[in-house]
C-alpha cells in the first residue's frame, strides 16, 4: 500500500516537534520545503512522502505554464534611494479601499465596484476536486527582527510620514499608499486604519504586499506614493516576528532586562560614579565634576523611571505565566511556546503604541495559540496582525483589511464575517456589472443599427449616453484568480483496515512517547492528530511510515503495492491508500488551504494528519486522536466533537481539583484554629498510641 506523506506546513490536524534527533530517514521521496528548487531524493520503498509540500505558488505556475504567458517577474523589493513625495491624490475622498460592514447596502457595494476593486470568493467549490489560485505574485521582503522601532521626529514631519495633528487619536493609518518593485506595483492607493482596541487582520494571498505594509509602517520601506499618518510623533511600533528573538544563555530574567539597555547602563554608571566619589580624596575640581555627572544621571534615572523596573518585570512575568522560581532558569530550558510569551512580554514592557504581529502562530501548539488569543484580547494597544491561520483571525480580529491586486478593502468583523461580507460584495458587484453590460450592449447596438439612417438622431443619443456611462466610470467586471486543478487519484483495492498498531511503546533516550498503545485506522477515515509539542505526534507518523521500528509492538500498513514516483506531477497522479500529513497547512496561504482542503475531503482512502491549524483540523478530520501522557486518546467524531468532549473532561477535572482543594484547605483552617493546648493533647494522643502500637507488637514476639 501507498502512503503519501506530506510533512510540515501549518494548520490542520496537528503537529509535534521530536523528543529527541529524529535517525536519518529512509531513501523515500523528499520534496523539499519549496518544491521550486526540484531537488528529489530516490526511492526505493512502496510510500510515497512529500515534504513540506508549500503548493509553492510560482512553482506550480513554472511547471503548468499558461497558454496565455508564464508567470510575472519576481524581485526582492529595494528601499529607494531617495523619499518619494506625497501623491496629490492622498486625500480621504480620493481612497480606494472601500470600508465594509453589516450596513453596507447596494449602493455602496456597486459604488465599490465603480472603484475597481474586483474581488473573488474566498470559498473553494468541492466536488471532484479543488483548484489552486495563482494569481501573478511578487517576492514578499525578508522578514526584520523583532523590537520596537521608534519614528523620528524630523521625519515624521514632513514626507510619507506624517505625525501629531494628524486628525486621528491612537493608532495610525495608511492613506492612498502605493509601492513599485522592479516594475511591478505591488501596492495602489493603499488605504486603512487601526485604533486603540482594534486588532486588524490583514490577509491576502501570499505576495499580496502584506508583510511589505508592515515594513512601510516601521518605516523599513518608504513608499513611492500616500503617507502613513501617525497619532503621534516618535510613535513606538513593535514588531513580533514569526522567529522568535531570544538569547538561549540568558536567565529570563535577564531576558526581560534586556529591553532596558539604556536604563540599565544608567543605573550601572550611577554606581560607578558613586564608587569613584568614595576614593575621590581632596581633589574638589574633580569632585565637583564627578557630582555634576552624577546629577545629570539622577536626573535622566527620573526621566526612565528607572526605579519601576524591576516592578514593571515583576507585574509582567505573572501575566505571561511565569512564576517567581523561574527568573534564574535558562532561556533554552522552554519550548517555543514559552520562548514566544518572552518576546512577546519583552515588546508590552516597552508600552508599544502599535503592535504588528507576523504569523505568531507558526512553530506553536495547540495551547501556546489558545493562550496567545486570550492574553492578545486583554490588551488595548492597537494591533496589526498577518496569519494566515483562519481560527486565530476569527477569534481575534475586529476587522479584516484583505489585499488583492494592490488595493486594500476592509471588512468589519472577524475573519468568518468578512468570507460572508466578501461573498456577497462579489455577488453585489456581478449582478451591477451585468446590468451595466445589458444596456453598454443595447446602446452599442442602437449606434451600430440607427447610425448614417433615418433614425441618426437615437443613435447619436444613445452614443453620447454611452460616453457619459465611461465617463462617470463603469463598474469593473469581478476579478477571478486563475485556478489550477488538484485532485488525488482513486485509490487502490484496499481492505477494512488501512494501519493496525498493537501493544506500540516507543521513546528516545530512556523517555517514553507511548506506551501499550492499539490503534486501528478503517478505510475513508481522515484521522487528526493532536497534542502538545513533543508528545510524540510526528514520531507517530514515522513509526506508521515505516521511518523507525517501535521499541516494543506492531505496526502495520495494510500494503497496496504501488511503487512510489519522484515527482509532484505523478506524487497528484499515483494511487494510494493513505495519505499521511505533517504540518501540511504552514506557509499555504488561505486559497491554498481551501485547495487542499477540498482534495484531501475529495481522497477516497485514509488520511492521517498532524497539525496545528484548527480551522483545517475543523474542515476535514473525522476522528480524533490526542498524543497525550504516553497514549492515544480516541475520539470518535469530527473535531467539533472533540471540543464538545474535551470540555466535558476539562470541566470534570476541573471541578475534582476544586473539591480537593476545598477539601485541604479546610483540613488547613480546621487545624489553624485549634488552640495551643489542643494542638499539644493531639501530639500527646498519637505518641501514646503509637506507644501502645509498639508495646503489643513486643509482646507478640
Amino acid at each position: 500500500m501507498q502512503a503519501l506523506h506530506a510533512p510540515a506546513l501549518s494548520r490542520g490536524c496537528s503537529s509535534s516537534r521530536p523528543a529527541a534527533p529524529q535517525p536519518t530517514p529512509a531513501p523515500i521521496l523528499g520534496l523539499s520545503r519549496h518544491i521550486s528548487n526540484g531537488r528529489h531524493q530516490p526511492c526505493s520503498q512502496d510510500t510515497l512522502v512529500a515534504r513540506a509540500v508549500e503548493l509553492d505558488l510560482a512553482a506550480l505556475e513554472a511547471q503548468f505554464p499558461d497558454r496565455d504567458g508564464g508567470p510575472g517577474k519576481k524581485g526582492k523589493p529595494k528601499k529607494p534611494l531617495a523619499k518619494a513625495k506625497p501623491s496629490k491624490g492622498s486625500s480621504k475622498a480620493g481612497s480606494a479601499a472601500a470600508s465594509m460592514d453589516e450596513s453596507s447596502s447596494n449602493g455602496k457595494a456597486a459604488a465599490a465596484a465603480k472603484n475597481g476593486n474586483g474581488s473573488s470568493s474566498s470559498s473553494s467549490a468541492g466536488s471532484a476536486g479543488a483548484t489552486l489560485s495563482v494569481d501573478q505574485t511578487y517576492e514578499e521582503p525578508d522578514p526584520v527582527p523583532a523590537g520596537v522601532v521608534i519614528g523620528d521626529d524630523e521625519e515624521a514631519s514632513e514626507g510619507p510620514l506624517r505625525s501629531g495633528s494628524s486628525g486621528i487619536a491612537s493608532g495610525l493609518r495608511l492613506e492612498n499608499v502605493s509601492i513599485t518593485f522592479k516594475n511591478q506595483q505591488v501596492l495602489k492607493d493603499c488605504t486603512w486604519e487601526v485604533k486603540k482596541g482594534e486588532r486588524v487582520g490583514l490577509v491576502g494571498v501570499n505576495g499580496a504586499g502584506k508583510t511589505t505594509q508592515l515594513q512601510i509602517v516601521m518605516g523599513r520601506l518608504i513608499p513611492d506614493g500616500g503617507e502613513v499618518i501617525k497619532a503621534k510623533r516618535n510613535m513606538k511600533v513593535a514588531y513580533l516576528a514569526q522567529e522568535f528573538d531570544v538569547d538561549p544563555t540568558r536567565t529570563v530574567r535577564e531576558e526581560f532586562n534586556s529591553v532596558y539597555k539604556q536604563q540599565l547602563k544608567v543605573v550601572s554608571e550611577r554606581e560607578r560614579i558613586s564608587k569613584e566619589l568614595e576614593g575621590v580624596g581632596e581633589d574638589m575640581e574633580r569632585m565637583q565634576a564627578l557630582l555634576d555627572r552624577l546629577e545629570r544621571l539622577n536626573a535622566q534615572a527620573l526621566d526612565m523611571d528607572v526605579n519601576l523596573l524591576d516592578k514593571k518585570i515583576d507585574q509582567m512575568m505573572p501575566e505571561l505565566g511565569f512564576m517567581p522560581q523561574d527568573n534564574d532558569r535558562l532561556v533554552s530550558s522552554y519550548s517555543g511556546g514559552w520562548q514566544m510569551r518572552m518576546c512577546l512580554g519583552k515588546l508590552l514592557l516597552q508600552e508599544p503604541d502599535v503592535l504588528l504581529l507576523d504569523e505568531p502562530t507558526n512553530h506553536l501548539d495547540l495551547d501556546a495559540i489558545e493562550w496567545l488569543e486570550g492574553y492578545l484580547k486583554q490588551q488595548d494597544v492597537p494591533m496589526v496582525i498577518v496569519s494566515h491561520d483562519r481560527e486565530f483571525l476569527d477569534n481575534l480580529a475586529t476587522k479584516i483589511v484583505e489585499t488583492e491586486r494592490g488595493v486594500a478593502t476592509t471588512y468589519k468583523g472577524n475573519y468568518t464575517a468578512y468570507v460572508a461580507a466578501k461573498a456577497e460584495r462579489e455577488a453585489l458587484q456581478w449582478a451591477a456589472y451585468e446590468r451595466q453590460q445589458k444596456e453598454v450592449d443595447k446602446l452599442q447596438d442602437l449606434v451600430r443599427r440607427l447610425a448614417g439612417g433615418a433614425q441618426s438622431g437615437r443613435a447619436a443619443a444613445a452614443e453620447k449616453q454611452l460616453e457619459r456611462m465611461k465617463a462617470e466610470g463603469l463598474i469593473e467586471k469581478p476579478f477571478v484568480p486563475k485556478r489550477r486543478s488538484f485532485t488525488f487519484p482513486p485509490v487502490e483495492k484496499m481492505g477494512a483496515n488501512v494501519v493496525e498498531i498493537k501493544g506500540l511503546s516507543h521513546g528516545y533516550n530512556n523517555r517514553l512517547l507511548f506506551k501499550d498503545v492499539d490503534l486501528e485506522i478503517g478505510q475513508g477515515e481522515r484521522i487528526a492528530i493532536i497534542g502538545p509539542n513533543g508528545a510524540g505526534k510526528s514520531t507517530l507518523l514515522r513509526l506508521i511510515m515505516g521511518r523507525e521500528q517501535p521499541l516494543r509492538g506492531t505496526v502495520k500498513v495494510l500494503s497496496g503495492g504501488e511503487k512510489a514516483r519522484l515527482a509532484l506531477a505523478k506524487f497528484m497522479c499515483t494511487q494510494g491508500t493513505l495519505l499521511v500529513l505533517d504540518e501540511p497547512t504552514n506557509h499555504l496561504d488561505i486559497p491554498s488551504k481551501e485547495t487542499l482542503e477540498e482534495a484531501i475531503r475529495c481522497f477516497e482512502g485514509a488520511v492521517i494528519a498532524v497539525s496545528h491549524d484548527r480551522y483545517f483540523l475543523k474542515r476535514i478530520a473525522t476522528r480524533v486522536l490526542l498524543a497525550e501522557d504516553r497514549q492515544l486518546k480516541d475520539f470518535q467524531g469530527d473535531y467539533e466533537y472533540y471540543l464538545e468532549k474535551n470540555e466535558t473532561e476539562a470541566e470534570k477535572m476541573a471541578v475534582k481539583a476544586a473539591k480537593a482543594k476545598a477539601v485541604e484547605q479546610a483540613a488547613i483552617k480546621a487545624k489553624s484554629k485549634m488552640s495551643k493546648a489542643e494542638r499539644e493533647r493531639q501530639k500527646k494522643d498519637k505518641a501514646k498510641a503509637f506507644n501502645e502500637a509498639a508495646a503489643g507488637k513486643s509482646s507478640r514476639r
